[in-house]
């Protein structure tokens, strides 16, 4: 992924700024206290950066103010830019999740109390607060009458962590599913009963349809008969499958402005917007969404970089929320539009519409109109996002390497605006979540220093790691009532998801230790990433069993 870097430009009216930054406001703002100069004075564009995944979200404005200090101080272009392991061992990572629990059930799997404690490593940070999105989906979709949970943010001596794709929610839905699991490892109880048994049916009615449809889409009793039978015929290979729920709490932030300009000479659309490009699609929805309002082909829109010029004081992309925001910003500059429009259109003969451009330019008919989207507006309203993973894995009980054989994911996207977007950002989203459980892990020293920084030892997801058989659905005739055409967001909720991949190893595990040793617990906590080592190491191998 690109790494942070930054392109400043001094002009005779002050800086010109190129940052790799989902926030250009940040970044102006920055810059303009750093040297002591007018904000008015730095120009900030962004076409598209190469990933972003919350990590350039506050962090590029330290680059980025560097590379304006140089600039304006030599007068000179300057251009910074990190290599990858400085990168690294600077930036930070997601937040580390100690949970602390003790919970009590009936002979069911229903749980009677949950006492946790929820701690957040920031490492020296502390800026990028988490806990309010951590409550929301440590709950995910269960009843939690009975829980009572306490969120902690605590300060270490290793770099200062940061947002990352689900932030919160991500390491929230993990330990309330692995308590799950564990409950049913301790009880003997299907884990998919467990779960059943513990679901909110009235708050989280949707959910329950999910589960239905995935045990038929998916076929999971006969995958789970076949499983038990491939396990007793193996020793050395073994398999397991996770299913887990989610529902993750979309909610709004902040603002976005657009500009949507008309060309007279051809009927050319330019539209700019205050969210940033960085891979989820956000400009081919808005150039769908400005073709579908205009009635016109999609090759007649052009969406051009981001600048503090036309989105000024546009809040940073990040959340999942951007696109849905930038879209509705779109659809009331189209409006505004398309009403100045109305009065010569309903006086020509079915125009086309370069004909239509035409005329209204002749009648000075502004061509050029700005939407805007804040918290206060009629659809920025809080809505969940369902979701339901089934998960099949095979492990190598000799050397703890996995294929993931099959994945089924069903989530709820609403009527989606754009679905092969939210198709890719589903994938995507899913393995990303694939790397942080099974591959990515985080070494450090005594002293804090980050040992695991380059790709030698900080290994990510490759071909392999893909499921073989992938497979995602997206509900039909499924319209959110509150949303940005009826739609849902799609960019980090199937993150989440992903923690059906460690469980669904576990299971594997769990019926090779049973057979190692029947004594031994059959559940493995998670205290580090599920690597090929973790999977190894706690399978309890011993060379004793190894006989030809």
């Amino acid at each position: 992924m690109e790494v942070q870097c930054c392109q400043v430009v001094p002009t005779e009216d002050g800086l010109d700024m190129y940052p790799a930054s989902q926030w250009i406001d940040l970044v102006q703002l920055a810059a303009a206290e750093a040297l002591a100069i007018p904000t008015q004075t730095i120009n900030v564009k962004v076409r598209r950066l190469g990933g972003g995944f919350g990590g350039k979200v506050s962090r590029p404005a330290m680059l980025s103010t560097a590379a304006a200090l140089a600039a304006y101080k030599l007068r000179r272009p300057v251009k910074i830019w990190l290599p990858f392991i400085t990168n690294m061992n600077v930036m930070g990572k997601r937040y580390p999740l100690l949970c602390k629990y003790e919970v009590a059930v009936n002979a069911q799997g229903v749980i009677q109390y949950l006492k946790a404690d929820l701690y957040s490593d920031f490492g020296v940070g502390g800026n990028d607060t988490i806990d309010n999105i951590l409550v929301d989906s440590f709950q995910n979709t269960y009843v939690t009458d009975t829980w009572s949970f306490s969120t902690y943010q605590v300060t270490t001596d290793t770099h200062a962590n940061t947002w990352t794709r689900s932030p919160g929610t991500l390491e929230g839905m993990g330990a309330i599913e692995s308590i799950f699991e564990q409950i049913s490892y301790e009880m003997n109880l299907d884990p998919i009963q467990v779960r059943l048994a513990n679901t909110d049916k009235i708050k989280h009615a949707k959910i329950m349809d999910y589960w239905k449809d995935i045990q038929t889409w998916a076929d999971i009793p006969a995958r789970q008969q076949a499983i038990n039978n491939f396990n007793k015929q193996n020793r050395w290979k073994k398999r397991g499958m996770s299913l887990v729920p989610m529902a993750w709490i979309f909610g709004f932030l902040g603002n976005f402005s657009v500009l949507v300009s008309i060309v007279h000479g051809d009927g050319g659309i330019m539209v700019s917007h205050g969210g940033i490009e960085m891979g989820q699609g956000i400009n081919t929805k808005v150039a769908q969404v400005t073709a579908f309002k205009f009635g016109v082909s999609l090759d007649k829109v052009q969406v051009k970089p981001s600048s503090n010029l036309v989105a000024v004081n546009s809040s940073t992309t990040g959340g999942s929320l951007t696109s849905e925001a930038v879209v509705y910003s779109v659809i009331t500059a189209c409006d505004t539009l398309i009403g100045r429009m109305k009065p010569v259109r309903e006086k020509m003969n079915n125009p086309t519409w370069e004909q239509l451009v035409a005329k209204c330019f002749s009648q000075n008919i502004q061509l050029t109109a700005s939407g805007f989207f804040q918290t206060n507006s009629p659809s920025a309203q809080t809505y969940p996002i369902y979701g339901i993973c089934a998960t099949e894995v095979e492990v190598d009980i000799l050397t703890g390497q996995k294929i993931i054989h099959r994945v089924d994911i069903i989530e709820d996207v609403g009527d989606s605006m754009s679905p092969l977007v939210d198709i890719g950002q589903t994938e995507g989203a899913f393995v990303m979540g694939i790397g942080y459980y099974t591959l990515e892990q985080c070494i450090f020293d005594s002293e804090g220093r980050l040992t695991s920084n380059r790709t030698w030892n900080y290994k990510v997801p490759g071909m392999m790691d893909i499921p073989v058989n992938y497979r995602i659905k997206f509900p039909h005739k499924n319209p959110n009532p509150v949303g940005i055409l009826k739609s849902k967001a799609t960019g980090e909720p199937p993150t989440c998801l992903s923690i059906s991949v460690p469980l669904a190893i576990r299971r594997a595990m769990a019926s090779a230790r049973e057979e190692a040793d029947p004594n031994q617990p059959k559940w493995v906590p998670f205290d580090e990433t599920t690597s090929t080592d973790f999977t190894f190491r706690h399978s309890l191998n011993h060379y004793n069993d190894y006989v030809i």
